[in-house]
């Protein structure tokens, strides 16, 4: 297993960027330069400031939050209308912890009610089968690559080109047709769409949510990206646009027109995280290569109102349903849902259309339909918002030659990178995830805090510290910690490697060190040479692996005996692989291992869904079944130890030692893939963090 860990000693004084100083209050200099004010945009900001950068952003609206909305009746509390429903990552936990916000289960609805919205007449009941996920989550998991990024295999499976009806029809998958084509929203007349966007749209994750892991903000979501314009203060610039820029690899230059004038920024990088359109993308000097990519998107519309003065069912929620089409989809365009707000009397409107219509036309619309199921009301808008452009998509054969490729070429090109919805998913818990592992790491700032005393790097079972396979000179070694090593050192960090007995006992393997070694070593040896100030454990067992549990159940204690032996033969040591159970660990080690209170105690986990080929899948499933999220080998219940600073998602077992990086850089640079991980800028976010934690 791999236990990683940071060893280091003394305090250091926290380094800070200096404040420019400008001679023309009119020209701003930033590290970054951030284009869009939504959820990918927020976020990056502020995570980037976090990190040590500079940054500046531009947001055509008033305010942040993209999608995100509320309104607040006269007397009444602030009522939602936009993005609610969040997947219960680590990075939600922690983007809400950021601003001191409670996060809490989504309220079920009180009923479910379908009826014709052109009629009003409410549908019979059995009419649309009950939701049963089993079968389209079988499919999902032939494509768990779709959950994390848009980098697609060659040639791209055909069952991901199929327009969604054909692909319900070959699956069978008609009784659940209605369900995904209603959650799918922003996808226009979700049976022509193409079936890879269906599957971004209801992916995994958001069913599992929608089954009850799903989380929402306390009291409304805006009131994050308040709290986020406050912090930002002058550095995020609202109701401004770029009016033209000059982007080069020597940096950016924009021009950008706000409430007070003019203003230029000068900044070293840019991303841009409002949509990809060519109106948005107009003022940016898009060369041939741009303009050849970003020209082929194509968009549908999403618009959303409360409408008061409405006295449907308290507490239910209505679902438009024809019963006069196939799996009694209605017709576009049209209210697919509405849903109750905490406020009686006013009722939340979804609006679907696959082109953009004008506002007008879609607020009358809306109000008609309230009147077609309530003859005798007089319902009227009291909040609306235009959601357009929504789900930029391309035509199935552009996929098939490789079209999502080229977009993933353009990231830092010309000195511009992208996040956003059109990069991953339409959820925002997924795009915050994309851009803290995906895009944050490539604007890690150029210096980071140096701790004073060594960081020890120690690997864990099977592990070593440099192999020879061939013996002799001749070829050089193969690294275990090849590039991170270096990235330290350079950063001006003395680095320790530790030789540590690849499959040896806890006892034999903690006189040099790895995770759950180190433990040991801090509690039973207590070694008199050093001090150990803090451990940073990296998916490390600190409640055993059912993998081992699994391979003493399935090979038997008897072969295990004889396993044992001829490995001892080979001068191999056993030690390692009994101790790693979860009853020894859990009941034994656990218990004779306390932590030292001088040493602080970090921990990281990991969790990803392997690809079809990935050596974890098989242990991966089965892990999951028992323990949960993980990355293969370790569950993330497993790795917490002491403070827990988070999970990497989509992260394996291997990616955290940069192994499997190194190969994915060389497809990179192909035009194959996009890097999902940057092992070297983890590791020395974890040396910053630790020296502000005053190490």
């Amino acid at each position: 297993m791999l236990s990683h860990i940071s060893l280091l000693t003394g305090l250091i004084s926290l380094l800070s960027l200096p404040v420019c100083s400008y001679s023309n209050p009119n020209i701003i200099h930033r590290d970054v330069a951030i284009i869009g004010g939504g959820a990918a945009g927020t976020y990056a900001a502020i995570r980037l400031r976090d990190l040590g950068d500079t940054v500046v952003l531009v947001e055509k609206d008033a305010q942040l939050g993209g999608h995100a909305h509320s309104y607040t009746p006269p007397g009444g509390v602030p009522l939602n209308y936009g993005v609610f429903n969040l997947q219960n990552y680590t990075v939600v936990q922690n983007w809400f912890a950021r601003f001191n916000l409670a996060l809490t289960e989504i309220e079920r609805p009180a009923g479910n009610k379908f009826a014709d919205f052109t009629t009003g007449e409410e549908l019979a009941v059995g009419t649309i089968p009950a939701p049963n996920f089993t079968d389209y989550l079988a499919q999902l998991a032939k494509y768990p690559y779709i959950e994390t990024s848009w980098n697609l295999p060659q040639p791209v499976p055909e069952d991901l080109l199929l327009p969604f009806g054909e692909f319900v029809e070959k699956h069978g998958l008609q009784d659940i047709a209605y369900t995904i084509a209603q959650l799918a929203v922003g996808n226009g007349n979700a049976l022509d769409q193409t079936t890879v966007y269906i599957m971004k749209a209801v992916d995994r994750p958001f069913i599992l949510g929608n089954m009850g892991t799903a989380v929402t903000a306390v009291n409304h979501t805006q009131e994050l990206y308040e709290m986020a314009l406050e912090e930002l203060g002058s550095d995020a610039l609202v109701s401004s646009t770029v009016v033209r820029a000059s982007r080069s690899d020597k940096g950016v230059v924009l021009l950008v027109q706000t409430p007070n004038g003019k203003t230029i920024i000068k900044a070293k990088k840019l991303v841009i995280a409002a949509p990809p359109t060519l109106a948005n993308l107009n003022p940016f000097d898009l060369d041939e290569k741009e303009q050849g990519i970003f020209s082929q998107f194509q968009h549908k519309a999403v618009y959303v109102g409360l409408i008061k003065e409405v006295d449907l069912l308290a507490g239910h929620r209505y679902y438009n349903g024809d019963p006069n089409t196939t799996y009694h989809l209605p017709e576009l365009p049209t209210a697919s849902m509405i849903w109750p707000t905490k406020a009686e009397g006013i009722f939340w409107a979804w609006y679907n259309s696959a082109i953009e219509l004008p506002v007008s036309t879609v607020k009358s619309h809306m109000i008609q339909i309230f009147k077609n199921l309530l003859p005798t009301s007089s319902p009227s808008l009291v909040a609306f918002k235009d959601h357009s452009p929504m789900t930029l998509s391309v035509p199935s054969d552009k996929i098939r030659n490789g079209f999502y490729n080229d977009l993933l070429s353009l990231q830092g090109y010309r000195n511009t990178w992208y996040t956003g919805s059109t990069w991953i998913s339409d959820h925002s818990a997924s795009v915050w995830n994309f851009t803290e592992y995906q895009v944050l790491p490539i604007f890690q700032k150029s210096h980071y805090d140096t701790p004073k005393h060594p960081i020890v790097l120690a690997h864990g079972l099977l592990g070593f510290d440099e192999l020879h396979l061939v013996a002799g000179g001749w070829f050089p070694g193969v690294q275990y910690w090849r590039g991170i090593r270096e990235a330290l050192e350079a950063q001006g960090i003395t680095v320790i490697t530790t030789t540590v007995p690849t499959t040896g006992s806890i006892e034999q393997r903690a006189a040099v060190m790895g995770g759950l070694d180190s433990r040991y070593l801090i509690s039973a040896i207590q070694p008199t040479s050093f001090r150990v100030r803090s451990l940073t454990t990296i998916a490390t067992p600190h409640r055993g692996s059912w993998v081992a549990d699994m391979l003493f159940r399935d090979i038997g204690a008897g072969n295990v005996a004889h396993l044992s032996a001829l490995l001892a033969r080979l001068r191999i040591d056993t030690g390692a692989f009994g101790q790693l159970t979860c009853a020894y660990v859990e009941g034994s080690f656990n218990p004779g291992v306390a932590d030292d209170p001088g040493v602080a105690y970090f921990s990281y986990g990991a969790a990803a869904t392997p690809h079809v080929l990935s050596v974890f899948r098989l242990s991966h499933a089965l892990i999951d079944v028992v323990e949960g999220a993980n990355d293969g080998l370790v569950s993330v219940r497993s790795s917490r130890w002491g403070r827990y600073k988070g999970t990497l998602n989509g992260v394996t077992h291997l990616d955290l030692i940069n192994w499997t990086n190194r190969v994915k850089r060389l497809a990179a640079r192909a035009g194959l893939v996009t890097p999902a991980f940057n092992a070297v800028a983890f590791y020395l976010s974890i040396a910053d963090m630790l020296a502000k934690e005053g190490f």
